[in-house]
């Protein structure tokens, strides 16, 4: 049995003991003394033998009758035996004979299990007729929150989302599921501005937490608002948030679409060397591209040189080619076709006319002639390099 179910019996009997000694019969008091010993000791089977002995003999709409349907009820909840307890339950309230606080409470707990066995209807109703009748603080933030709970499975999120709302403004150290679950809610309703209202003071409590950055940027992105995006992206990505391959990649490109190819660059390259995304020519091959396309020709070749043992395929080596050429780094463009043709792929003829180009650049114009003259029968080449052997000549 759970510390808290116990502690919960042990408070009741000994308020029955102040408070219904005078009313119960002395026999049922004795044997309700009995019962609290044996739940106390662990003895559940023992107690549940002594309460339903009572009931049995205890005369209808008596106050001994509904008090052991209560307790009865209790022990079924220690066990998680939760369809005996509201039986249990429903039997106590049916006597009509506790005092009003007692049947509220009773109530509460009917509530709780209802909806733990999805009778959300009944639940809710419960619940909130404990939360009008009760006077105290305690319970009612987690009564409201099971109360959203079961509007939100009746499919009625305005009212789900008004309970949460409650919750949250009557718990000071309120639980992060209870925010999640309002912001699933907004979500679901399409309420951005809100979400966007929601998320920012959950940075605050919880700024740890990578999801609701990323959250936040996505609602952002959505709603066209690439700069707000990016700014929470860039706050992530300095507290150290940021640090798996889809959120560096995400970061990169937001950077690029902002017209920020340097920053986009930097993120990947950090990325690279931090071995949080896979050293490969394809990754390296987009800082190169980022580099390029922020006017840092030099960086761009950097990287690209470094990486290009890295490259697996004709499609690489010809993307390498090209960036070195838009860099004009004719003699490195030229060293990495010489490796690519040692590594005997495919894509030949796109090597061969990329080859005489460069030599042309270099001034090498009978080699680059030869290039341009292998690729005379070529499909996809042939017009071209006609135009370049006539300009040769």
């Amino acid at each position: 049995m759970g510390v808290k179910h116990l502690i919960l019996i042990s408070i009741l009997l000994m308020y029955f003991s102040t408070v219904y000694s005078a009313t119960l019969t002395p026999s049922v008091y004795k044997k309700l003394e009995k019962a609290q010993a044996a739940i106390q000791n662990g003895k559940s089977d023992v107690a549940l033998d002594i309460l339903f002995s009572v009931e049995k003999k205890a005369k209808e709409r008596s106050m001994d009758k509904a008090m052991s349907w209560q307790l009865i009820g209790h022990v079924y909840v220690s066990r998680e035996n939760y369809k005996e307890a509201i039986n249990a339950y429903e039997k106590s309230l049916a006597q009509q004979s506790l005092e009003e606080r007692i049947q509220f409470n009773i109530m509460r707990n009917l509530g709780q299990l209802y909806i733990s066995q999805e009778y959300y209807e009944k639940g809710k109703e419960a619940l909130l007729t404990w939360l009008a009748n009760s006077k105290g603080k305690i319970g009612r933030a987690e009564a409201h929150i099971l109360i959203a709970n079961a509007y939100a499975e009746l499919k009625n999120t305005s009212e789900a989302i008004s309970h949460v709302k409650r919750a949250i403004a009557l718990n000071k150290l309120t639980p992060e599921n209870w925010y999640q679950m309002l912001l699933g809610l907004y979500y679901q309703t399409e309420q951005y501005v809100e979400c966007i209202n929601l998320l920012k003071k959950m940075l605050i409590i919880f700024p740890q937490q990578k999801r609701y950055w990323q959250q936040l940027a996505g609602i952002y992105i959505n709603l066209g608002k690439e700069q707000d995006a990016l700014m929470i992206l860039q706050l992530a990505w300095k507290k150290g948030l940021l640090d798996g391959k889809k959120d560096i990649l995400e970061l990169s490109n937001l950077y690029a679409s902002q017209g920020l190819p340097f920053e986009a660059a930097n993120v990947l390259k950090s990325g690279l060397n931090e071995n949080l995304i896979e050293n490969d020519f394809e990754n390296w091959q987009r800082v190169a591209n980022f580099y390029l396309q922020a006017k840092e020709s030099h960086r761009s070749v950097n990287a690209l040189e470094q990486r290009i043992k890295l490259a697996k395929s004709s499609d690489d080596y010809i993307s390498a080619v090209k960036i070195t050429m838009s860099a004009e780094r004719w003699q490195l463009a030229l060293k990495i076709i010489e490796r690519a043709k040692k590594e005997k792929l495919d894509k030949a003829d796109d090597l061969s006319f990329l080859n005489g180009i460069i030599l042309f650049e270099l001034n090498e114009l009978q080699q680059a002639k030869y290039q341009f003259s292998k690729l005379v029968s070529s499909k996809k080449y042939k017009n071209e390099v006609s135009q370049w052997l006539e300009y040769l000549e």
